[in-house]
């Protein structure tokens, strides 16, 4: 029977592996808040490389809470990721998220 990992331990192990592998890490020391101060439930870990782009969830030892699961349920059904650099404003974001299409051409400059 394979012995439960804590969470540190699996934070620490996915740092190593991300590290052992060449996959670009960036993990939030501090879980995501929501307007009440609440952990919103983001996946703390997010890995890249080359065209790869990986969410990683610990769960606790009671399981994951409904937060994660909500943002697991999301991110799984995801078919499309965008990248804005945002400048001098915000219109470009703002059209994207309006259309909820891929704005062409590349990164657009906002």
């Amino acid at each position: 029977m394979q012995r439960r990992t804590s969470p540190l331990h699996a934070e620490t192990g996915i740092v190593e592996l991300a590290q052992a592998f060449s996959w670009h890490h960036h993990h939030a020391r501090c879980a995501a808040l929501d307007a009440e101060g609440y952990a919103d439930g983001f996946p703390s870990n997010v890995l890249c490389r080359d065209e790869d782009l990986i969410f990683v969830t610990v769960a606790g030892r009671a399981g994951i809470t409904k937060a994660q699961k909500l943002w697991v349920e999301r991110l799984v059904a995801v078919r499309r990721v965008e990248m804005l650099v945002v400048h001098d404003g915000l219109g470009g974001l703002a059209r994207l998220l309006r259309a909820g299409s891929t704005v062409a051409g590349g990164v657009p400059r906002c």
